[in-house]
Formats: C-alpha cells, sequence, structure tokens
C-alpha cells in the first residue's frame, strides 16, 4: 500500500518540476525598414491631423510583407513654425497592421512628431512606440513591443506624397494563454 502511494508522490512530484521548469516563450528581435507604395494626407496633416501609408516591410522575423498604417494628431493643428524651423514636438498617435510569413498582426500606441517645412516641402518625422494588440495566423498568440520611426514627406511643387522608416523592436509567439 505505501509502494503506490510513494510511486504516486513522485510522479506528482515530477510533473511539478517540469511544469515550473518550462521556460517562457523566446522574444524574437524585429529590425527592418518600411518603403511606401500609397501614402496619403502628408501635405494637410497639420489641418486635418491623418496621415495614411501603406507599402512593405521587411524585417527580421517578419519576412517580406506589407503594412499599413495611419498616424493621428490633434495638435499639430496650425502650429507656430515656417519655412527652415523645426516645430516642437507634439504628440501622435499610430496604429499599423503588418502581414508577413505565416500572418498578420495589428499594434498600436502612441509617441511624437516633428514638422519641418520649406519652400520645396512639409516634412513631417514620427517616433512611435507600438505595443501588439493581436494577429492571425503564427501571430494569433503574439505579445511584444515595436518602435516605429516614419518619415513623411509632401513635395509641394509637382503634389506627390511619400514614406519610409524603420522598426524596431520583439515579438513573443505564444506569449497568451
Amino acid at each position: 500500500m505505501r509502494l503506490p502511494y510513494l510511486t504516486l508522490l513522485a510522479v506528482f512530484g515530477l510533473l511539478v518540476a517540469a511544469s515550473s521548469s518550462a521556460a517562457a516563450p523566446p522574444a524574437h528581435p524585429v529590425t527592418g525598414t518600411l518603403s511606401s507604395t500609397t501614402t496619403t494626407g502628408v501635405a494637410t496633416f497639420c489641418t486635418a491631423g491623418t496621415i495614411s501609408s501603406s507599402g512593405t516591410v521587411d524585417a527580421t522575423f517578419i519576412g517580406s510583407g506589407t503594412y499599413t498604417g495611419t498616424v493621428t494628431t490633434s495638435s499639430c493643428l496650425f502650429p507656430p513654425f515656417c519655412c527652415g524651423v523645426s516645430s516642437d514636438p507634439y504628440p501622435v498617435d499610430g496604429a499599423f497592421t503588418f502581414s508577413g510569413r505565416g500572418g498578420s498582426f495589428t499594434a498600436s500606441g502612441s509617441g511624437t512628431g516633428v514638422t519641418f517645412t520649406s519652400a520645396h516641402t512639409d516634412d513631417y518625422t514620427f517616433d512611435l512606440s507600438l505595443t501588439i494588440d493581436g494577429g492571425t495566423g503564427r501571430y494569433r498568440h503574439a505579445t511584444g513591443s515595436l518602435s516605429v520611426h516614419l518619415l513623411a514627406d509632401a513635395f509641394l511643387q509637382d503634389q506627390t506624397e511619400s514614406s519610409r522608416g524603420t522598426i524596431d523592436g520583439s515579438i513573443t509567439i505564444g506569449g497568451k494563454p
């Protein structure tokens, strides 16, 4: 009678030890670039408050894929800057969707923007800190944080708009139950 009890106790001890020693899922570094194929709202950002960008992402762990993103503000409206002088930093919010190998994920957050105007361009620099909100496919249970640095331009003479940037941070797969 005592032997089955001791055997059961030993098995239980091994299970507890194995479950407590299970390692947390690893964080995968993400470093790469964003290149827009479509950018809108740059020329009217300080009056309308929204820039939208979509294009390609090429980053570690994500791979080559696509992104869409929106940067919004309510504080850049007619700031006191002009002609070769950068504005003071102002608050912005951002929401992005990244699609890469095996799925997609969304990330949102906030940061700062700075505007620089010249005779030929309006340039906006955004530094955003994003948190992964959810995903599909291999990103279904993803968690993590990303920094996005985005530069958006409006070329006033030919009325074209563009954006480009970088992405850095980490993604943990299986971080949620």
